[in-house]
């Protein structure tokens, strides 16, 4: 060893600390921005991960929640809120708040579809007891006759003056006249001008008998114009063909109520947009097997006219569904204007009114059609009307315009009330469920 590497080691012996604080000094010059970098990329990873968490915590408590108000009347109100067990119970009240709402819409919707609408006959539908088959139709029919009769009275609808009422009034007024402004005997030879007095004298009596019973009237209509059932005493009656006649009179009770609001409850035939009802016609019942009303009376959709006992069985029908408020509901535009059919909540029954309107006041009869029980307006026809030809039948319209005017209007009923009331090959029918037939206790 030379005397230079000598000095060398004994330097170092003799400071050992130095030259391991050196040492270190130049391994940490070398070594730790390696270190620090591996150590960077590790501590990177952890914060993003970390920073992706918040921004998860951070969304959840920005999400946007829209609430009812709990002032009424008030508009719904946007939060954010976080995402926990107090939202979320929150959330379900409000759920079950609107479903009860939901419901209460439903209950009233049905209410509003069945109005006063009850049989003619308590006890009669769906079927009454085995023991009053016999009497119980003929005595349905009755209570239905005066059913019509009582809603003719409330709207004021009637015929105009019989010819030979006006006749005997016209003859009336032809001797008073002659005794009393002529001071003649019946059988004395009048002048010509005599002979003109008492003409204009009878015409006016004439037009003054028409004005006094349009008057009187809401709107005229003859007696054959509503769907009444004839009665035959040689025919058996199912209970499926009686409910179609109790049926068409609750349609006939909507059609007519809708024509007294368009007339209000102080018109008459000279005031009035309605002047006069010349036809009602029922379209049978969708699932039906044929038939529907027509003026001189019908059993509404034809049931029991190949089935005249009604004997179960004798109709199939569709699948039993629900009557199911939340639908799904089919449309088919092709068949209306609004697109619905029957389903499993509702039945379709159309109806063709013939009427006579004042001209300038047809707008007014057709919102009054559609603000009654969920009808609807499918189609207007307008045609002229022979007024001359009309008042010398004695039907006396005023002095506005008039024109004949064919409507065809939908009409919707609700199963669930209707169903509960229908026989139960109606129901085999139209797929209306049957009821459970009761289950004996066991022990």
């Amino acid at each position: 060893m030379n005397p230079q590497m000598r000095k060398t080691l004994d330097w170092i012996r003799t400071n050992v600390v130095v030259v391991v604080a050196g040492a270190v000094a130049i391994i940490g010059v070398v070594g730790l921005p390696i270190v620090a970098g591996s150590m960077n990329a590790s501590l990177q990873k952890d914060m993003a991960a970390r920073s992706q968490q918040f921004n998860t915590l951070s969304d959840l408590q920005r999400t946007d929640v829209t609430l009812p108000s709990a002032d009424a009347g008030a508009a719904p109100a946007t939060h954010q809120v976080v995402v926990n067990a107090a939202l979320l119970e929150r959330f379900r009240a409000v759920n079950l708040s609107a479903q009860q709402d939901s419901d209460q819409v439903t209950e009233a919707a049905r209410k509003h579809n069945q109005r006063t609408h009850q049989p003619a006959l308590a006890g009669m539908f769906p079927s009454c007891a085995q023991t009053a088959k016999e009497v119980m139709p003929r005595r349905f029919h009755g209570a239905l006759a005066e059913a019509y009769a009582s809603l003719t009275a409330r709207v004021r609808m009637g015929p105009a003056p019989a010819s030979d009422e006006l006749l005997d009034e016209i003859e009336r007024r032809r001797r008073q006249f002659i005794t009393n402004t002529l001071f003649k005997a019946e059988a004395d030879k009048l002048t010509p001008e005599e002979e003109t007095k008492l003409n204009e004298y009878l015409a006016q009596a004439r037009i003054s008998a028409y004005t006094r019973a349009a008057e009187d009237l809401l709107f005229y209509s003859d007696p054959n114009v509503l769907p009444v059932p004839q009665w035959d005493q040689s025919r058996t009656l199912s209970w499926v063909e009686m409910f179609g006649w109790q049926w068409d009179f609750w349609v006939v009770d909507d059609v007519l109520t809708a024509l007294a609001a368009a007339n209000g409850a102080q018109g008459n035939v000279l005031r009035s947009p309605v002047k006069h009802l010349l036809g009602v016609w029922i379209d049978p019942i969708a699932g039906g097997s044929a038939g529907g009303s027509e003026p001189s009376g019908g059993s509404g959709f034809g049931f029991g006219q190949d089935n005249p006992g009604g004997q179960p069985g004798a109709a199939q029908g569709p699948v039993p569904m629900p009557a199911d408020p939340k639908g799904p509901f089919p449309v088919d535009f092709a068949v209306s204007l609004t697109g619905r059919k029957t389903n499993p909540f509702y039945d379709i029954r159309n109806v063709q009114i013939d009427l006579v309107v004042a001209t300038p006041e047809i707008v007014t009869v057709l919102d009054a059609i559609s603000q009654q029980n969920f009808m609807s307006i499918l189609d207007v026809r307008l045609s002229q009307i022979d007024v001359a030809a009309a008042a010398r039948k004695g039907y006396f319209y005023g002095a506005a315009p008039v024109s004949r005017v064919t409507l065809q209007v939908e009409t919707i009923w609700f199963r669930t009330w209707t169903g509960p009331l229908m026989p139960d090959d109606l129901k085999k029918a139209l797929g209306v469920p049957m009821p459970e037939a009761a289950v004996p206790s066991q022990g």
